[in-house]
């Protein structure tokens, strides 16, 4: 199992996230084809954040798909 930081998140606290492996392999391989600047996952100009408006549509489909 990996754990990962995040910083800043909800009420400004930090936190630790487990993370499985499934997920390492996807995100290695997302970073070896994105080749992300400064954030891991960047909106479209690179070296700017995903937008979070962006994120919340993305969320919303994946949840209507399996009907939560």
């Amino acid at each position: 199992m990996y754990f990962n930081n995040i910083r800043q998140s909800k009420g400004r606290k930090d936190r630790i996230a487990p993370l499985s492996h499934k997920i390492i392999v996807m995100l290695r391989d997302y970073f070896a084809v994105c080749k992300p600047k400064t954030y891991l996952f960047e909106g479209q100009t690179p070296g700017e954040p995903y937008d979070e408006r962006s994120l919340q549509n993305v969320l919303k489909q994946a949840l209507a798909k399996v009907n939560i």
